[in-house]
């Protein structure tokens, strides 16, 4: 299930971005494709690192936010400038990956930090409810 809502953030940042690069661009180029592999890599860690220290931490969502969180921003804004330094490549399709990777890990991160705590939150409230079957059973 963590695993699941884990991914949430990284789909959300790229189908963002591939949204923003087809408008821009107009059609999606196949030298962008492979690049997908590398967002994939770099947008995971992100959620995998708040899952893993609420799982491992055993400590309330915002004591976990507050301390993995800064580290998380702090790796993606250097992610997000390194990817965006691409724009002063000579190669056209090399600067519009630079754009497309810094806008999907914009979106990423944002999802990371607010939707999936949310996501987090909602879920482990659900199912800490008795289930439908225990509640009538005790009747």
């Amino acid at each position: 299930k963590m695993a699941l809502l884990a991914s949430v953030p990284m789909i959300i940042g790229g189908v963002a971005a591939l949204g923003a690069y087809i408008l821009l661009m107009g059609s999606m180029s196949v030298f962008v494709i492979p690049w997908l592999a590398v967002y994939i890599g770099l947008a995971s860690d992100d959620a995998i690192h708040i899952c893993m220290a609420i799982k491992q931490e055993r400590r309330p969502l915002p004591e976990v936010l507050s301390h993995v969180g800064s580290m998380i921003v702090l790796t993606s804004v250097t992610t997000i400038i390194g990817f965006g330094s691409l724009i002063f490549a000579d190669l056209k399709i090399v600067q519009w990956v630079g754009v497309w990777i810094s806008i999907a890990m914009c979106c990423e991160l944002i999802a990371s930090l607010f939707l999936l705590p949310a996501l987090l939150t909602l879920f482990d409230r659900r199912s800490s409810l008795p289930k439908f079957a225990d509640r009538h059973s005790a009747a």
